[in-house]
């Protein structure tokens, strides 16, 4: 994109008055449709102060403190796809210096202020010269007892020094029972619940909520003393931009702030944290398929399958080699020693012999070749080479009768394309979607031409078709993963069917999302990093899969497998390959008859 670049807004709504309704550096403007500023103007924001690499203390010592907050607050930005804090970057420190209690009260009192979490005002006690009273605002005034939204933190002097940020800051260690509003989808085995009975058009809600990231919000709940209430999003979307340009779903609903934050599976793109405050990553998530398991090899296979098709063919080649050498070998040796090396001086006699070292049969013992110290060392040679391959062709071919091999796994898209079967897809309308619509990949292309949209089911019952070999599903890991080891798997937890091992794009890491502007999203992070390092989060996860799986015993819902015995007696489909081998060996015994 090209042409002039301007640095104040407005220079643009002078150049440009029909495309506003109104100037403000709060937005970006209000267009009108018949009027956009053309494309090829640029705007760029100016920064009210610097952004690096390096936290900020920003200390602030004015006569107008209104007109320094209206400066910071028109810093910020509210668009339909980007919030943008503006000075007040959440790592970042404010201590706004005042004289007297009209001051204070403006700084705290103001909406941003009371939304940061580092924000101090500081207030000469009278009478002395060098003492200061730090004052914040109170996050938790709405349950403390005395309600009191302004709070004396610290009295400095040069006897009694700052030592911690808690001393002058909001103490984020205790909430005191401060209620959020938390919104949530159940889905999989991050919120589960039971859908409460409402006449149909009426908008899902839920109650009895289960799964891990429940789990976490209990315990979160309960080291930091707060208390929530989950709520259910009318349109029931987990949110992405619609066609007017504008975010749907939770997400939508935590950047107007109706909710604190939200939860389960929550995505963390580029795209998302434009427009929330995203906590740490627990987990992670991506797009892949369940396809039919591999089947079993015919066993009567097991006679070939011990060595690959290059040994077989070298193994052939050395005994019609060795067969030659035999015979070359004992013919000059006949005439040195004058005596009849019959078994190796001519071609058939030779054959024979090396085919019946082979498999284990020798006539060496029957014949005189005392002097022929060449033949000898040959026919050494040549035992102890069959020796070597037969041990290690019995010894697989044990192994392969015991532990029958398998077909090549579904494992990705274009075995699936050469798979022969079907596939298909829940449209959910995130990000990975449209990739795989403007995907130049001809498989990619292939396998969003020929999907089969499929509708949402919470037990993922698109499966069902999948363990029966007619198709193949493709989802999200996180909703196949729990569904597989709950119905689709046997009681010892071995999956019926075969989750592919790499994912169709890149990997999503859940978490949570908050609103862009709130003062404990850090906290959260704190406690989230040790719920991660103390494998709290994978056990809960475990407990829930083995919760789902109760209940799906309970229920019925589960597939009628039945564990094959460790011991029984051979089948005829075990003995087949033995049956097979003396067919084969039966050959060569009627040609030499014939």
């Amino acid at each position: 994109m090209t042409g002039k670049k301007y640095s104040n807004l407005t220079e643009v709504a002078q150049k440009y008055p029909d495309s506003f309704g109104k100037p403000s550096l709060l937005y970006y403007g209000q267009y009108r449709k018949e009027k956009e500023i053309p494309k090829e103007v640029l705007f760029f924001r100016p920064k009210l102060l610097s952004s690096g690499i390096y936290h900020k203390t920003v200390i602030v010592w004015v006569q107008h403190y209104q007109k320094v907050l209206d400066i910071f607050r028109e810093t910020a930005l509210f668009c339909n796809q980007m919030v943008e804090v503006g000075v007040y970057n959440p790592n970042d420190r404010f201590f706004f210096i005042v004289g007297d209690e009209a001051s204070k009260n403006i700084v705290l009192e103001d909406p941003y202020i009371r939304k940061h979490r580092s924000v101090a005002v500081l207030k000469p006690i009278k009478n002395t010269k060098t003492k200061l009273l730090f004052y914040t605002h109170n996050f938790f005034h709405a349950t403390t007892v005395m309600n009191l939204r302004t709070m004396p933190r610290f009295i400095w002097s040069p006897e009694t020094r700052i030592q911690h940020r808690d001393q002058i800051f909001t103490p984020l260690k205790d909430f005191n029972n401060h209620l959020f509003k938390v919104g949530a989808n159940p889905w999989s085995h991050h919120l589960g619940g039971d859908k409460v009975d409402a006449p149909e058009g009426t908008p899902a809600t839920y109650t009895n909520y289960w799964g891990y990231e429940f789990d976490l919000l209990n315990s979160m709940a309960k080291l930091m003393n707060f208390k929530y209430v989950i709520l259910n999003v009318e349109d029931g979307k987990w949110g992405h931009v619609e066609a007017d340009g504008k975010w749907s779903g939770k997400i939508a609903k935590v950047m107007t702030e109706d909710y604190d934050f939200i939860i389960s599976d929550i995505f963390i793109t580029y795209k998302r944290c434009k427009i929330f405050d995203a906590s740490l990553a627990f987990d992670k998530d991506y797009m892949v398929f369940v396809a039919p398991n591999p089947q079993p090899n015919p066993k009567y296979l097991a006679i070939i399958r011990p060595l690959t098709p290059l040994v077989w063919l070298i193994i052939g080649c050395s005994l019609v080699v060795a067969a030659v050498v035999f015979v070359a070998v004992s013919k000059v040796e006949e005439k040195i020693v004058s005596l009849r090396l019959k078994a190796w001086s001519n071609m058939y006699e030779a054959s024979w012999y090396v085919y019946g070292t082979v498999i284990g049969e020798s006539i060496t013992r029957d014949i005189n070749s005392i002097g022929a110290n060449a033949t000898r060392a040959l026919v050494a040679t040549w035992i102890m080479y069959c020796l070597i391959l037969s041990s290690s062709y019995s010894g697989n071919l044990k192994a392969f009768l015991t532990t029958p091999g398998y077909s090549q796994p579904i494992d990705t898209l274009k075995d699936v394309l050469d798979s022969g079967l079907t596939w298909g897809m829940v449209m959910y309308g995130e990000e990975e979607e449209e990739m795989m619509a403007s995907s130049e990949d001809p498989v990619i292309q292939k396998i969003w031409q020929g999907k089969e949209e499929k509708p949402y089911s919470p037990t993922v019952a698109e499966v069902d078709s999948v363990l029966l070999g007619e198709s193949i599903f493709i989802d999200w890991k996180s909703g196949l993963e729990p569904a597989i080891y709950a119905k689709y798997s046997t009681p010892g937890g071995d999956p019926l069917v075969h989750l592919a091992s790499t994912p169709v794009f890149m990997p999503n890491f859940p978490g949570w999302a908050f609103h862009k502007f709130n003062p404990w999203r850090a906290r959260f992070d704190q406690l989230l990093q040790r719920h991660i390092e103390a494998g709290l989060i994978d056990e809960w996860k475990w407990r829930t899969w083995v919760k789902k799986k109760e209940d799906a015993i309970a229920k019925g819902d589960v597939i009628d497998y039945t564990e094959p015995p460790t011991i029984s007696p051979l089948t005829l489909d075990d003995m087949q390959e033995c049956f097979l081998k003396c067919m084969l060996n039966s050959i060569p015994l009627a040609s030499y008859f014939i």
